[in-house]
């Protein structure tokens, strides 16, 4: 099963891509910034208040309340937007491009050049090569490398690219060959190691990444910087948008020596597991320390010999991992995420105020960029936290304690709030920028969103354990699915969080001014402690302004739910009954609404049909919500976690595809076939929003949360009880949820009678 995961050397790789897009991505928007001080002058008078008050969606009333917020921003940005985000994206492609032709240069460069060269080891020691040869074939190599010798270097390597690799070895290792034949069978299976866990691509690829990433994004910034002392301009450009790059920079370095390290310590582990790999432990254990000095462990780009030898005591050690990692991780999704991701849909949103906007091929690459490399830091943690315990316990190691987990989880959280005033558009931006922290909701309104993350974080994680213990006792295996389930099952969360601090008066409004609601046509609850509930209720709500998120809570859903009922280990519990109780308790109160308007019974659908659709939707998604909920807490108190997660996982995948799909029957019922789409009075892309974002999101995210909710209270009252845990008993779970269900279904429907017919009088 474990060569489906992603190793720690393959993720450390990918979250430095991260890094490095990021931070070149905001090198070069902060130098286009320099170089264009007009249109910081231009955006500063746009965003002023007297054009406010002329805008056209915006009154003179309101201008006060608006002002700073980021829609209104975004719309006087976006006529430069196209120049700062193409000067972004070719920088960042001329250092991919630089890094791969290093890449494939270097081989080339070592072998006829470095050193005086190097000579091929079959001619200059054939009895030497035949010892590596005899290693290779111990070790399991499908393919011999070539090998290299050199009197030149002291030390050996491993070289070349992912499908032409070398091994050299140095003048140090040949003496070894006669004098020490132990040290010369550890270092060569060591480094015949590197070649068989393919890790010479990453490796290289690093180093062309940073000698790229000294010429092309350090040295222009320092340029910048300088140019910037010792010519004053009057610009808006403000202390924190370089020191935000410098950060960036920082963890970029770091992250690449992490790399390195990781290698290092794969290595040991598979030049171990060899016929003659005992050696290498003694290897380790017995030399002297090499290179690096007393630098700390994060400054090396090779591990101590100590921790090396850990690493080989405990196998479970090979995903191990620390929460700077992790720090560093959330620091670079959240920095490509809420740099791109949000300023793209915003970028879209802003046209409706004014504006030109820029290619929407560039405003497509953007997204799907920042997306694809997103989910690298997402599966750093479902691959090192979650799939860590599963492979210690399989291999009877000892598991590491939820402290650990704990540590991890808080480190990526606080490396995504973190990250956010280091994103580029904040770097970059001046007055462009859209991001203000937490907004103006204070330090107590912070804490409270970020505690709400950490919950959620948490919440996750679990998620994460549950598809560890599923998929690998499946038939069939398919544990690469359930890594990227677990991964993608991240994503919403993350988007929230971006949203929430994208939306700089949005985090002012919640909570909630009683004029700032009117104004957004939005619900006031002057109760006591609305303040505070709705900070906490906002990363939810919010979740519903991306159209199609419920498609992506929907894999990783099923797949849960799947894995769990193909469980070997487990009494399978169907998602049937499930998944029908859920679709019967969406579909009953829609099929009343289609009989009501197809007899001609329901005068209001025919007078407001948008808002007879509104109704639905939010009928809809209390309806979710309460049969999750009710499902958590009824199974917890039973016991049963396993059938939790799989009612879970099936009827709220099963409730967001009803709630897709009930508008759309409803539409059909009340104007027929051809109308479904216009009779609501709005345009087809706002009936798309509300369609795909508001019923299939809201109602998918608010299901998932309040069965969360119900298993954590009914969790907490088996603890109090002191219960014991309850047997497996699949077949009563089934059909008390079932009863429960379709229960809630019936009262459901009849409450929806109900008030057609009282709003209908």
């Amino acid at each position: 099963m474990v060569r489906f995961l992603p190793s720690d050397l393959v993720i450390r790789f990918l979250v430095l891509t991260a890094l490095l897009t990021a931070t070149t991505a905001s090198v070069y928007g902060h130098l286009w910034i320099v170089t264009h001080p007009a249109a910081e002058r231009a955006v500063a008078d746009c965003v002023s208040l007297d054009d406010l008050e002329r805008m056209a969606d915006v009154s003179p009333a309101t201008a006060a309340q608006v002002e700073g917020m980021t829609v209104v921003t975004l719309a006087c940005v976006t006529p430069n937007a196209t120049g700062m985000l193409g000067w972004a994206v070719a920088g960042t492609v001329l250092l991919l491009v630089t890094a791969y032709l290093l890449y494939r240069l270097l081989p080339v460069w070592i072998i006829r050049f470095r050193g005086g060269g190097l000579r091929e080891l079959e001619t200059g020691h054939p009895a030497i090569a035949a010892a590596v040869r005899g290693h290779a074939v111990e070790i399991g190599l499908p393919r011999m490398p070539r090998l290299w010798y050199s009197t030149a270097w002291g030390d050996s390597a491993a070289f070349g690219t992912g499908r032409r690799p070398h091994v050299r070895l140095g003048e140090r290792t040949i003496r070894e060959c006669t004098v020490a034949r132990d040290a010369f069978t550890a270092t060569v299976l060591h480094e015949l190691a590197h070649v068989k866990n393919r890790d010479i691509r990453q490796t290289y690829l690093t180093i062309g990444f940073r000698r790229a990433f000294y010429a092309l994004t350090v040295v222009p910034f320092l340029l910048t910087l300088g140019y910037e002392t010792l010519v004053p301009r009057a610009s808006t450009v403000e202390a924190q948008q370089p020191v935000a790059i410098v950060l960036l920079g920082a963890l970029t370095l770091l992250t690449a020596r992490s790399v390195l390290r990781a290698r290092e310590l794969a290595a040991d582990t598979t030049a171990a597991s060899a016929s003659g790999g005992a050696v290498v432990a003694g290897w380790l254990g017995g030399g002297t320390p090499t290179g690096d000095g007393r630098r700390p462990e994060f400054l090396r780009d090779h591990p101590r010999r100590a921790g090396r030898c850990r690493n080989l005591a405990e196998p479970w050690r090979r995903l191990r991992s620390s929460p700077a990692q992790f720090f560093a991780s959330g620091v670079a999704i959240s920095v490509l995420s809420a740099t791109v991701t949000p300023l793209a849909w915003q970028l879209l949103l802003a046209s409706r105020i004014g504006g030109a906007l820029p290619p929407i091929p560039l405003v497509v690459l953007l997204v799907a960029l920042s997306t694809v490399l997103s989910t690298i830091a997402l599966a750093w943690l479902v691959s090192v936290i979650a799939w860590r315990g599963v492979t210690a316990a399989r291999d009877g190691s000892r598991v590491p304690g939820v402290a650990r987990d704990a540590a991890a989880v808080a480190g990526l959280g606080l490396g995504v709030v973190v990250g956010e005033p280091a994103s580029a558009v904040y770097a970059n931006a001046g007055v462009l920028g859209v991001l203000d922290g937490v907004g103006f909701a204070g330090i107590a309104g912070a804490a409270v969103s970020v505690a709400a993350l950490t919950v959620s974080l948490a919440a996750l994680h679990r998620w994460a354990r549950e598809n560890a213990q599923a998929w690998p006792s499946a038939r069939g295996g398919l544990f690469a699915t359930g890594v990227t389930a677990g991964t993608v099952a991240f994503l919403p969360v993350y988007t929230t969080w971006w949203m929430m601090h994208d939306q700089a008066a949005m985090a002012a409004i919640y909570p909630w001014a009683p004029g700032t609601a009117e104004m957004m046509n939005s619900a006031y609850w002057p109760g006591p402690g609305s303040a505070w509930l709705q900070a906490v209720y906002l990363p939810l709500d919010f979740l519903s302004v991306f159209p199609g998120t419920a498609l992506i809570l929907m894999v990783p859903l099923l797949l849960t739910g799947v894995g769990l009922a193909r469980s070997r280990t487990r009494a399978p519990h169907r998602w049937r009954p499930f998944g029908v109780a859920a679709l019967l308790l969406i579909t009953l109160p829609v099929l009343a609404l289609m009989v009501r308007a197809a007899v001609g019974a329901d005068p209001i659908a025919d007078a407001d049909p948008a808002g007879s659709l509104l109704y639905l939707m939010d009928l809809t998604v209390a309806v979710s919500a309460a049969f999750a909920a009710v499902t958590g807490l009824v199974i917890a108190l039973r016991g049963d976690r396993f059938a939790a997660v799989t009612a879970l996982a099936t009827g709220s995948a099963l409730s967001c595809l009803a709630a897709l799909l009930c508008p759309l029957a409803a539409l059909t019922a009340i104007c027929g076939p051809r109308r479904a789409l216009t009779c609501t009075g709005a345009s087809f892309g706002e009936f798309y929003q509300v369609l795909f974002g508001y019923a299939g999101t809201e109602g998918a995210v608010k299901a998932i949360a309040a069965g969360w909710a119900g298993l954590a209270v009914g969790a907490l009252l088996r603890r109090f009880a002191r219960a014991a845990p309850a047997p497996d008993r699949p077949h009563g779970s089934r059909r008390l949820l079932a009863g429960l269900v379709l229960t809630c279904g019936v009262t459901t429907t009849a409450t929806a009678c109900v008030l057609l017919g009282l709003v209908s009088a």
